[in-house]
């Protein structure tokens, strides 16, 4: 039960860091019509983005091995030993290589221990982009709203002088 417990919380964690990305990438694309204004960051923004899509990729690419190179192959196979078991212990053999093959492709084997920190400690850089693209976010709506509020200042003094220009 352990083991399924394991493969569960990897197949979650997985699933929500693309979760995270989807929501850092709309709250881009809200970021980068608000950057129009801001044509200063226009480098910082796409240099987030290039990263961001890295980051996706990754996701993806980890997704897909665990999907298709793990669990599809190893589902093949525990259903031919099935097909070929004789007894309940057969069955549980199979069983039991089934489980060990899918922990081993998870990467949640005692061996893999160094490629788990190495993933561990990418999701917390996804979990760090998402804290940091939310302060740009506002950071640049606070901008944006500073610099409309300025501007409206401006015209509304021009205004005001011309009127006691006129007066």
């Amino acid at each position: 039960m352990r083991q399924y417990l394991m493969l569960f919380n990897a197949l979650w964690k997985d699933k929500r860091m693309e979760m995270i990305l989807s929501d850092i990438w709309k709250e881009q694309a809200a970021t980068s019509k608000l950057c129009r204004e801001l044509p200063e960051l226009g480098v910082v923004l796409h240099g987030v983005q290039l990263l961001t899509q890295e980051m996706v990729h990754l996701v993806h690419q980890m997704e897909y091995y665990m999907t298709f190179e793990v669990l599809e192959c190893a589902w093949h196979d525990l259903m031919n030993l099935l097909k070929t078991a004789q007894s309940l212990d057969d069955v549980i053999a199979a069983h039991n290589h089934f489980l060990k093959r899918i922990v081993a492709g998870a990467l949640l084997d005692a061996e893999s221990k160094e490629v788990r920190t190495h993933l561990r400690t990418f999701y917390n850089l996804i979990q760090n982009l998402r804290a940091l693209q939310e302060r740009l976010s506002h950071t640049v709506s606070a901008e944006v709203n500073a610099r409309k509020n300025a501007l409206l200042e401006i015209k509304v003094r021009i205004i005001f002088f011309f009127l006691l220009l006129h007066y």
